[in-house]
């Protein structure tokens, strides 16, 4: 199964140090994590276990997407789309 999260800043201000976060769904391990679309006032740290932000594949539990501010942070109005995969337990 894959997870689609759409993000966006819904105010006119600038947000910075954006952190999203997930867990692995009940009754799934955990497979991949990818940043798909980033506006490029932000960058976006894929999730992963050698970072400890996300499990091994085939664990479970937390998942975290970090976006540096590149230069200052996501602005008002952007957004895009982070992913990750699981595999339904047998």
């Amino acid at each position: 199964l894959e997870y689609r999260i759409l993000y966006t800043n819904q105010s006119q201000g600038v947000v910075r140090d954006v952190v999203i976060t997930d867990d692995t769904p009940a009754f799934t391990v955990f497979r991949s994590a990818s940043c798909r679309t980033t506006p490029p006032s932000v960058t976006c740290q894929a999730p992963s276990s050698g970072a400890g932000t996300a499990p091994a594949s085939g664990g479970t539990g937390n998942i975290r997407w970090i976006f540096g501010n590149n230069p200052v942070g996501l602005a008002g109005g952007e957004g895009g789309e982070v992913r990750f995969c699981v595999q339904v337990e047998q």
